[in-house]
This record gives C-alpha cells, structure tokens and sequence, in this order.
C-alpha cells in the first residue's frame, strides 16, 4: 500500500511518445508524486486502491463530476451500466490534440482533480489508452471494474480490459 498526504500519487507508463505507439518500454511503471498541481479543490483518500481489489465506485447513478471545461477535459460523468459503473470523459479539443510530452499526465491529473475516485491502476491505464490511441471517441469510458492487467493487455483489449462495454 502506498501512503499519499497533500499530493495524488499518479501512475505514469514510460513511452516514448503518445503517437508512436507501444514500444517496448509500455507496460513498465514509475510512480510520481505531484503535489504542487494537485489537491486544491478536495483532498484523496490516504492510500491507493490494491492491486488485486476493485476500487470503490460512487453511488450515484448519473451524476455530473463537472460541466466546466478546463484544459484537456470538457466534461466528466458517472453513468451506471449494465456492468457496473462507468466515468464518462469528454475531452477539450485540447485533450484530443495535443502532443507535448507531458500533456497526459497533466490531463490525468486534472482528471483526478475533478474526481479524486478515478484514482487506480486499472482507470489510469484504460486513460492511458485513450489517451494514446482512442482520441476521436466522442467520450472515453473508464471503468473503475475493469481488472487490473498490464498495459499491452489493455492496448491489444482496446482500452478495455475484461470485455466490451
């Protein structure tokens, strides 16, 4: 278990671009914590999901986490499904276009910002994936369901590991 105090521990993939696809450094993890960007409007729980334990998911059925657009998310929603449930993201034209270095993880950190329980290995790799390869999808559906498998297992299931939506 990984102790986390005013910052968000972010699961980041090593890659060497978001175009260039896979290599074979996908799958591999570092951990960074980020404390200087993250945690101004509420505050994570204290420590991160296990590996081998679904993370918990809200209890409302449809609620909106935000409408307000802001950097590389438009829009944020839980929508309950026949599986469990789902976090809806709508990116900016920004999320669905940019290409500097380090823009992933600042969309993933502002994701987790809005909704500090997307925070698990299993939604930030199905991030991850449509991050780097699901664009153009109108929303980017992240199950909090969804196992935990490595990276190349969520590229080659097309962002979703365990089955279809």
């Amino acid at each position: 278990m990984v102790q986390r105090s005013a910052g968000v521990v972010v699961v980041l993939m090593l890659a060497t671009a978001c175009s260039s696809g896979p290599k074979e450094t996908v799958g591999q993890e570092i951990e960074a914590r980020t404390t200087s960007s993250v945690g101004s409007t509420s505050s994570p729980s204290t420590s991160m999901p296990s590996t081998s334990a679904a993370p918990s998911t809200p209890s409302s059925s449809a609620s909106s986490t935000s409408t307000k657009s802001s950097g590389y998310i438009a829009r944020m929603e839980w929508v309950s499904g026949a599986r469990g449930k789902s976090l809806h993201i709508t990116p900016t034209e920004q999320g669905r276009t940019a290409t500097s270095p380090d823009a992933e993880v600042k969309a993933w950190v502002e994701v987790l910002q809005r909704e500090p329980k997307a925070a698990g290995i299993s939604m930030q790799r199905q991030f991850s994936c449509h991050w780097r390869f699901a664009r153009d999808k109108p929303t980017w559906n992240l199950e909090p369901w969804r196992l935990v498998v490595p990276m190349k297992a969520v590229i080659d299931a097309q962002c979703n590991p365990g089955g279809p939506e």
